[in-house]
């Protein structure tokens, strides 16, 4: 027997005759034996067959068949459903799919729709790590796990797996071992090997196997002659189906077939889609291509878009597509403000204004340049803000002054402006000036903010602290044309006088180390919060955050509000309005009547615009306040009001100057030394401002003055990094420059850029934006846009799951070139190389340096967190990524992949992101966080303002030491010296590269080993000894080991080093001995104690091979790979670099210096390998071939776990090679029992609050009110609960502070800070709590729901004891229980195991049919163990049981129908059970117009509201038709139903038929008024609780107060009324909660005393008496009290003759007495004169008061109180104006006095309107018509005036009036005609008398007031039919008219 296959004759000695066929083998098999096949498993039309490794069969198989799984594990599963009865054409019968991946239900796939667990997926969808998608013709199906699918929807099926998978699977595609003999080797015949992968389906017939001798594809020789023919006309079908299947294999791997349909038939493609040969997998969007998910098939054929893209199904040109901002979508071409217009094309987004840039100085000069560079400026000097190149067209000074306040000067051609710019006073905040030649300054000078805006012509043109306005910060610092390293060296330079003296290297201290709990510091919080949220996504908020802190604590409330302030404006500037100021009390600005608007102007709003009718433009807006309308803004009285009309220092004698020098006076009172001309003003051009305050002293006229001496002004030298160099000499820098005049004149060459990246945060880009992002995702660092595809990728690598950053992660793509950096070695461990992508990869010094020369680009890695990129000039706007896109302008660096320019971040960093990851737009502030780590965090971190780094001081230090704190902060829990020695080191870099050594290291700041003698150092012991000493570890150690070093000390230039344990001994050094010496003056201690660091030196043949570490060094090390020390490319740098003597190279092999000959390593093969997925790859290197796979190099096992009880795993990270799960999922049944997020389970059995879930920062306690255990009946729980917050009830959906609760109508979905959800159903009352926490916050948590990932320690105590005994359950659950008082104890069976117990009723009823589908997820024998044998309850009670098992099941999407009618199902009324509910919300009244079905995570079952019904609210049981009312509560009502809607109070409410709710009014008139006969009584209606109507009794309410308390914390104000009196009593209080008390009668000389319990609400009474009598005074004296005790019950009483007081030497008009003032404990009273003015004897005015008197005639007086006394009178004084009110008025006009009482006169009023005829006045609202022309007389505020308008008359036809029965008549006094049809239309109103009331409500203590009116009760359309008379039509008019009429609430 031979087994011939594909048709072979089997031949007598059991051999096979192949020779009808070009096969090959002993079997005749068919390999296809292409080199590049790629490993690709194929079937099509039912039969054939091709495996991993290249065999083609044919097997006519009928049944399901397994394609390929993995040997070793169930999933993942491909498995093909062949047509069990294929009549026709094998390619037309229906074939399917089904797909299993771990934790995953079945994916089932046929044509073109998928499916899964019965639901039917939308394309393009991801399911668990499969993305699913439709191309083309072809769904794809990818995977991170290493597999790529494709199905054409009919029969052909194309599986590629990746190189990890070789030789692990099994089925139909064979082995995958790269051997194609051996795919059939299991079984002789192919049909014994294929039915042996047969899949027997559930529900259907046993399929049956394919017979051993079935017939072949030519199973006669007739049939061989026809298979032979190249083509039949009735076999085309076939013919054609294999040259497609061929075209297909070649575009698989990427060798399309091009144009061969052209001699076929085709079907074509529908409109706008074209065939085509090779369509990528990854085909390009409209979005940015974030990643292509799997191992991907190269290309596909089918209908796609001509060079076109697909979006949403169509194809549209690139151009077209549309924008995303903040994930709205915008279209092609339209216009968004953010900032500045930006306009949408072609998918990107493009700036169309220029002009939206601005520099900004903020409280305590906080300077943003106009290219957006921050920097620090403290200082008190007069500087020059901004001026124009060349010519002074313009210059900007600002001097800072005391109290923050600024003093700005605006000079033009050397003069101030005053003709040419406008200043407005635009708001009570801001001022803003504006000048013809496109200047705009804003100024709010209380809060201390400056904003100047220019205009475009200006760009490129400025000078002075805002920069050079040319969009690249990096030029900023350059007064002098080279780039300052500082901004104290920048602004110094822009000093206007040198006679003031501003230091330039002292380190910025921050205020808030003086106080770390500064109030107002903390008020910045609220930049991060809720209030600032909205604008979050468009500015980041942290580094304002920190200003604010800065200035807050510095100077308190008003430099708080000015940070809050200028976050606003800059929110304002990206259409974001914030009110701050109604959040933070500090910051209210608005007095006098005014209110606050974010942008509002007081142009045309104040008395002076009135005056001057000033001109408004409506762009001209700020915040501050305004007035209301109807008033104006007074700036004299600055106040709201009705406009109105109103009419040397001493100079010192002559001094004597140096030779050169003349002493200028100050006579003429300008000049001085103030403005004498220096070398820097020479320079920049500055003038002296015309009112600068002159200083005398010595000048230098005509010369010059720089440094005290007189200079020409040829010989002025130049300055730059606190350097001077003379004129004529040449500065070497990349851009080639020489010093003229003072000037750098430069000759520029084009230069490369470095962006820097380093800790897990920080970035400096190509063109200088500094900026922190944050995130655990890989991005691009740089993207490039030209030829050549470039890319490098990073990705921080957390420190062993400490959420410390250790290390990045590096992929370095260029041209077909892949370098991967996965460990800290150094070496790739993986590399592509291609042809014209050849590269270099050295080690230099702490770095890894790859170089690719061809282009210009090299890579510096120190192997941890830092990374540098160097790119050649050629590179220059053709890159993109975190590192900014290279065009010199800064700016724009924060542009994200869709070409939108923003301002946060966290937003600009996500764009950039690879796959589907985000994080927050606010990264918190570690030092902010963690208020501990600050002290140590500053203290190390000063080490960059020391001695140490002083040389470097000219290099910028602040962004270096503000990441400093932040990452020394981070470092927290591991790691400290790291993060503190990188962030260092990073300076040092910086200094290094600008050409400054700094040896910085030591031993006890992140030493080195010494270089002499390894592991020893230089110590120095108590008694002064120097030695050498070897390391040991401890702090006395490091004592005697560290130096400070003094740069400078003794000589410039020079250092000498003091030891810190003994300050005042020095290292000194003579020709006789090294020593440690105490400091002395001589010169002999100075000359011996200074040293200059360590120059290169011949090395002597001992040190040979020797390895130094060196500070700042270029490595050019001579090694056998590089003889010549080449590749020197971006040094120099800092690490251990090898010494070799002269003529030796370094052998990298041996690490020896060698002769060159003697080389071990002769060639230098560059690395190269073989990508095989993703993940893993053979490498080529230093002649050996290793296979790298990053899923074996993994941390944690990234197997998905077997969550078992928890449902389905969650993959909580992105990383392809190694997924991360998790089971982070906790639920509570029905029946109170807890499964823990690790699977262990425990019951509640007590009602009482426990805590589930405990996280540092946040506690989730369930409370159990009544235990159901008891009620068998109860089968489903129905809860809706009323919500409150703080003890107060809130409406859903709810949200603060990261916290969100809603009520979707099926369930509570809540959401908290800590990342736990919770979805709690309202039908069966199960509860599934879900952590989400990232793998980098992840915190275990503690409590019921115990979640470290082991489940051993789940039952543990809050003490950290662990119970391991059940009969221990009962301490573990009270131990995590919240205890009150009136809890009761209940018990809850405990059983034992199925070991010891009988499980047999529980396995029998989870093996019934229903929960079959379950078993593979949650096996019945691991369930009745744990849940059935562990809890006696669940025997009693079997639904609860069965219940439980369903609810693990769904968290499996494991569908289970198994309620009946009579077996454990009850749905409340109106309701009927549903089972697998995947909607999370369901279908209520409120949301039935706009309701959207959502799909939840997983599924549950729950009673869903009757077919035609829904339910009534979110948070309602009811389901109701659509017409019914609801209440205020929610409660539905029935039409006509009337209902109290107060529980406390009276608000009847009725139910209309039309769904509406009217409030109905009550009859209280059969309430008796009762007759008040006492004096100072009235009737008082006292409204008890509940009531409706009043109760009416008689009441002296004088005597009662009427304040109110206000209540919080829950309490309700409750009022009762006095059991003395009919007072009301308010108390806040529960008064539920207090015991019955009763009033004792007391005794005469006792009195009642209340006392209140320990609530506030409760209280008893006593009897109390006092023990000291009231005293009895004889006669002519006066009982007095003491003030002291007139609280206290017993108050003091003392008897005191007023008689015997003394006189007061004060006398007093007639008429009028002394003013007296009791003094407290005296008896005799004070006498004074009161506090006022006194007017003629008789008016008395306050202080501020003014008075107006008419007499005299027409002069009206004016008398003002001033706020001072007169000492002759004794009052206050006062200031008496008069004014002349003479005005004559016309007869039409009317003197109208003036309303203002402080205004003396009025005015004349027009009250009728003049105009010539017969009549010749006319009544305010009169009209008449004159010769065709219409006059009003309107009444105005200014009075009557004539309006005139012509008499417009519509077009007329006589005749068609008369045709229509109409009557021709005019009107308009016969200016027009009209045609008049007679006939009349009844339209009917409502009209009567309807109730109103007032009554007195105790409730809120004022009268409360009703009123009802005469409404319309229904309506109903009217339609008449009208002849326009304009153009003689008939047009039909509607109008409404009532259908009956009531008396309605108004």
């Amino acid at each position: 027997y031979c087994g011939c296959l594909n048709g072979g004759w089997c031949q007598e000695d059991s051999v096979c005759d192949c020779s009808q066929f070009q096969a090959l083998g002993d079997r005749c098999q068919i390999p296809n034996q292409g080199q590049d096949r790629d490993g690709i498993c194929r079937s099509w039309g039912q039969h054939h067959f091709e495996t991993f490794d290249g065999i083609y069969f044919y097997f006519p198989g009928t049944c399901s068949y397994i394609l390929a799984q993995d040997c070793h594990s169930a999933t993942p599963e491909y498995t093909i459903h062949n047509s069990r009865a294929c009549e026709g054409s094998v390619y037309s019968c229906p074939r399917a799919l089904s797909l299993f991946f771990p934790n995953e239900e079945e994916i089932h796939i046929s044509g073109y729709q998928v499916h899964q667990g019965g639901r039917r997926l939308n394309l393009p969808q991801t399911v668990g790590g499969v993305f699913i998608e439709r191309l083309a013709d072809y769904l794809l199906v990818k995977s991170v796990f290493g597999f790529s699918l494709a199905w054409d929807g009919g029969s052909g099926v194309y599986l590629k797996m990746s190189e990890e998978h070789q030789g692990t699977p099994c089925g139909l595609c064979g082995n995958f071992n790269h051997i194609a003999g051996d795919d059939l080797t299991s079984a002789r015949e192919p049909a014994v090997f294929a039915n042996s992968w047969t899949v027997d389906l559930p529900h259907e017939r046993a399929c049956p196997s394919v017979d051993l001798d079935f017939n072949g594809p030519c199973h006669s020789e007739s049939d061989m002659d026809v298979c032979s023919l190249p083509f039949r006309s009735d076999d085309e079908e076939t013919f054609c189906r294999a040259l497609v299947e061929y075209t297909r294999a070649c575009s698989h791997v990427g060798y399309p077939v091009r144009e061969w349909r052209d001699s076929f038939p085709s079907d074509g493609c529908e409109e706008s889609f074209v065939y085509r040969d090779c369509i990528s997998c990854c085909p390009p969007t409209c979005t940015f291509e974030k990643e292509c998910l799997g191992t991907n098939l190269h290309c596909l054929d089918g209908c796609y878009c001509p060079d076109l893209i697909l979006q949403n199904g169509t194809c549209i040109p690139a151009s077209q597509c549309p924008c995303v901002y903040h994930g709205t979508s915008y279209v092609q071409g339209q216009v968004l403000q953010q900032g500045c217009s930006v306009v949408c094309m072609g998918g990107v987004w493009n700036c169309t204004e220029n002009n939206c840039t601005e520099c900004s100085v903020v409280g305590d000069m906080f300077v943003t340049t106009f290219d957006g560079r921050m920097f620090l400026q403290p200082g008190a000097c007069q500087y020059v803000l901004a001026k124009s190149r060349g010519s002074s067209k313009f210059t900007i000074t600002l001097q800072y002054t005391t109290c923050e306040e600024h003093q700005i000067t605006l000079t033009r051609e050397g003069e101030v402006i005053i003709g040419a710019v406008k200043v407005h006073r635009l708001t009570s905040v801001v001022t803003q000036l504006k000048t013809g030649i496109g200047l705009r300054l804003r100024y709010d000078g209380q809060g201390g903010r400056v904003y100047l805006q220019l205009g475009s012509q200006w760009r490129g043109q400025t000078l002075g602290l805002c920069g050079t306005f040319n969009g690249n910060l990096r030029d900023d610092f350059s007064p002098a044309g080279m780039i300052e390293g500082t901004p104290q060296l920048h602004a110094n330079a822009w000093k206007v006088s040198s006679a003031c003296v501003a230091p330039v290297n002292l380190p910025i201290v921050d205020p808030c180390e003086m106080n770390q709990h500064n109030y107002y510091a903390s008020q910045c919080d609220v930049l991060v919060e809720s209030v600032f949220a909205p604008c979050h996504g468009y500015i980041s908020p942290n580094i304002y955050q920190q200003q604010c802190r800065y200035q807050a604590c510095r100077c308190g409330s008003s430099c708080l509000c000015t940070a809050l302030a200028h976050y606003a404006y800059l929110c304002s500037k990206h259409g974001v309005d914030v009110n701050f100021r109604s959040q933070v009390s500090e910051c209210v600005v608005c007095l006098g009547g005014m209110q606050y608007h974010s942008c509002v102007s007081s142009c045309g709003r104040s008395c002076r615009g009135l005056a001057n009718t000033e001109t408004c433009s409506p762009a001209d807006c700020a915040e501050g306040c305004a007035c209301l309308d109807g008033s104006y803004y007074d700036d004299v009285r600055r106040r709201c009001c009705h406009c109105y009309s109103m009419g040397g220092v001493s100079q010192p004698g002559e001094g004597e100057c140096p030779e050169g020098k003349v002493y200028h006076s100050c006579t003429e009172q300008r000049g001085g030394m103030a403005c004498a001309p220096t070398c820097r003003n020479l320079m920049l051009n500055l003038t002296c401002p015309p009112n600068t305050l002159c200083i005398p002293g010595c000048v230098c006229p005509p010369l010059v003055l720089h440094q005290g001496e007189c200079y020409y002004p040829e010989n002025c030298p130049c300055a730059w990094l606190g350097l001077e160099y003379l004129p004529g000499q040449v500065v070497e820098t990349s851009c080639y420059r020489v010093c003229h005049r003072g000037y750098f004149n430069c000759s520029y060459s084009p230069c490369p850029a470095v962006c820097t990246v380093y800790s897990d945060r920080h970035y400096h880009t190509f063109d200088g934006l500094e900026y922190d992002y944050q995130t655990d995702c890989q991005v691009y660092l740089l993207k490039s846009a030209g030829e050549t595809e470039v890319s490098i990728v990073a990705q921080n690598k957390d420190c062993y799951e400490s959420g410390i950053v250790c290390m990045k992660i590096l992929v370095i793509h260029v041209g077909l070139t892949k370098i991967y950096f996965t460990d800290n070695s150094g070496n790739p461990p993986s590399t592509v190389v291609g042809r014209g992508s050849e590269f270099e990869i050295w080690n230099a010094g702490y770095y890894t340096v790859v170089h690719f020369s061809s282009q210009d680009l090299t890579i510096l890695w120190d192997r941890k967190t830092t990374v540098h990129i160097r790119a050649g000039p050629h590179w220059k706007g053709l890159l993109s990524g975190l590192c900014g896109n290279f065009d010199s302008v800064t700016v724009n660096d924060m542009t994200t992949s869709s070409h939108m320019e923003v301002n946060n971040a966290q937003t600009f960093g996500n764009s950039w992101a690879l796959g589907q990851c985000e994080s927050d737009y606010i990264v918190e502030r570690p030092c902010e966080r963690d208020l501990g780590r600050q002290p140590y965090a500053k203290r190390e971190c000063a080490l960059l303002y020391s001695d140490v780094f002083a040389p470097c001081h000219n290099v910028d230090v602040a962004w270096f030491y503000r990441n400093c704190l932040t990452d020394t902060c981070n470092c927290n829990r591991g790691g400290d010296c790291e993060c503190l020695c990188t962030s260092i080191a990073a300076y040092a870099h910086k200094c290094c590269q600008q050409g400054v050594t700094i040896h910085w290291r030591s031993p006890s700041v992140c030493s080195l080993e010494s270089a002499e003698r390894p592991n020893y150092f230089l110590t120095v012991s108590g008694r002064s000894r120097l030695q050498l000493e070897q390391w040991s570890r401890g702090p006395e150690f490091s004592r005697r080991a560290t130096f400070i070093q003094h740069q400078g000390l003794f000589l410039p230039g020079y250092a000498s080093f003091e030891v810190v344990s003994q300050p005042g001994i020095f290292l000194t050094l003579t020709r006789g001995a090294a020593r440690a010496q105490r400091y002395s003056t001589a010169e002999g201690f100075k000359t011996s104690s200074i040293f200059t660091l360590e120059s290169p030196f011949v090395i002597p043949y001992r040190m040979m091979c020797e390895w130094r570490y060196q500070a700042c060094a270029s490595p050019c090390i001579h090694t056998c790979s590089d003889p010549d020390a080449t590749r020197c490319q971006f040094l120099p740098v800092e690490g251990c670099f090898p010494r070799c003597p002269k003529n030796m190279v370094l052998d990298e092999v041996t690490r020896r210096c060698v002769y060159s000959e003697d080389c071990e390593c002769k060639h230098d093969f560059p690395p190269f390998s073989y990508r095989i997925d993703e993940c893993a790859e053979l490498i080529c290197f230093n002649g050996e071939l290793l296979f790298h796979n990053s899923s074996l190099h993994c941390r944690y096992n990234t197997a998905p776990p077997q969550c078992s009880l928890l449902g389905l795993p969650i993959l909580i990270n992105t990383d392809p090679c190694c997924p991360l799960w998790q089971c982070p999922r906790c639920t509570v049944m029905s029946d109170l029992r807890v499964i823990t997020f690790d699977g262990n389970n425990v019951a509640l059995y007590d009602n009482g609050s426990y805590i589930l879930v405990n996280l540092p920062r946040e506690t989730i306690i369930g409370t159990v009110e009544k235990c159901p255990t008891s009620q068998v009946k109860h089968i489903f729980i129905f809860m809706w609960l009323k919500v409150t917050v703080n003890y107060r009830p809130v409406k859903l959906p709810f949200s603060r502070h990261s916290l969100y609760v809603e009520d979707t109508g099926s369930m509570y979905l809540i959401h908290t800070p800590g990342s736990i959800s919770i979805q709690w159903y309202h039908s069966t009352g199960i509860m599934v709590l879900q952590y989400n926490a990232p793998s980098h916050a992840f915190v275990p948590t503690r409590g019921l729901c115990c979640c470290d990932g082991n489940p051993e320690d789940d039952l543990k105590l809050p003490n950290g004891t662990v119970v391991r005994e059940v009969g221990d359950m009962m301490l573990f659950l009270q131990a995590w229980r919240v205890h009150l008082t009136d809890e009761t104890e209940h018990t809850r069976r405990v059983g034992d195991n199925c070991t010891t117990g009988d499980c047999s009723t529980c396995l029998s009823m989870l093996t019934q049919r229903a929960f079959t589908p379950c078993h593979s997820k949650v096996p019945p024998e691991q369930f009745c163990d744990i849940m059935w044998a562990g809890d006696l309850h669940y025997k009693d009670h079997q639904c609860d049981f069965l219940a439980a098992y369903v609810a693990v099941c769904y968290t499996h999407q494991v569908c289970i129908s198994w309620r009946r009618h009579n077996f454990c199902l009850r749905c409340p009324p109106g309701k009927e059970y549903q089972p697998c509910v995947s909607t999370c919300n369901s279908r209520t009244c409120l949301n039935k117009d706009y309701y959207e079905e959502t799909t939840c995570s997983f599924i549950r079952e729950e009673c869903v509201c009757r077919s035609g019904t829904i339910l009534h609210r979110a948070d309602s049981p009811y389901c109701v038709t659509e017409d019914r009312c609801t209440d205020n509560e929610g409660n539905p009502r029935a039409p006509g139903e009337v209902w109290n809607g107060s529980t406390r109070s009276c608000c009847l409410y009725k139910c209309m038929e039309n769904g509406s709710v009217v409030a109905v009014e009550p009859d209280c008139s059969a309430v008796p008024t009762p007759l008040c006969e006492r004096e100072g009584e009235y009737v008082l209606d006292v409204l008890e609780e509940g009531s409706c109507c009043p109760k009416k009794i008689c009441c002296n309410m004088t005597i009662c107060d009427s304040e109110a308390p206000p209540c919080d914390n829950g309490n309700r104000l409750v009022i009762g009324y006095s059991a003395l009196s009919c007072c009301p009593e308010y108390r806040c209080c529960d008064p539920m909660a207090c015991p019955p008390v009763f009033a004792p009668d007391c005794r005469e000389d006792q009195f009642l005393v209340e006392v209140r319990g320990q609530k506030s609400c409760c209280y008893s009474y006593l009897c109390e008496s006092c023990i000291e009598p009231i005293p009895s005074c004889s006669h002519g004296e006066i009982l007095a009290v003491d003030p002291n005790t007139t609280n206290s019950c017993c108050p003091q009483y003392h008897c005191c003759d007023v008689n015997q007081c003394p006189k007061s030497s004060l006398s007093c008009a007639p008429g009028l007495s002394l003013v007296e003032t009791a003094a407290p404990g005296d008896c005799c009273p004070q006498h004074h004169k009161a506090e006022v003015c006194l007017f003629q004897g008789v008016t008395v005015l306050g202080p501020g008061q003014s008075l107006v008197q008419y007499f005299e005639g027409e002069l009206c007086y004016t008398v003002q109180c001033l706020p001072y006394k007169d000492p002759q009178t004794g009052f206050y004084a006062m200031e008496i104006t008069s004014v002349n009110c003479s005005q004559k008025c016309g007869s039409h006009q009317a003197y109208v006095p003036s309303t203002d009482p402080q205004v003396c006169c009025g005015s004349c009023k027009n009250i009728s309107c003049t105009f010539t005829n017969e009549n010749g006045t006319a009544e305010a609202g009169s009209s008449w018509v004159e010769n065709c022309t219409r006059y009003d007389c309107v009444e105005t505020a200014v009075g009557a005036v004539i309006l005139a308008s012509g008499v417009i008359c519509p077009p007329f036809n006589d005749s068609e009036c008369t045709q229509s029965g109409g009557v021709v008549q005019s009107y308009v006094d016969g200016c027009c005609k009209t045609c008049f049809l007679s006939f009349q239309v009844t339209v009917y109103s409502c009209d009567g008398k309807c109730p109103s009331a007032t009554i007195f409500n105790f409730n809120i203590n004022s009268h409360a007031r009703f009123c009802k009116c005469c409404r319309e009760s229904g309506l109903q359309t009217r339609t008449v039919s009208l002849y326009c008379s304009r153009n003689a039509s008939m047009v039909d008019y509607n109008f409404q008219e009532p259908l009956d009429c009531s008396c309605q609430w108004n």
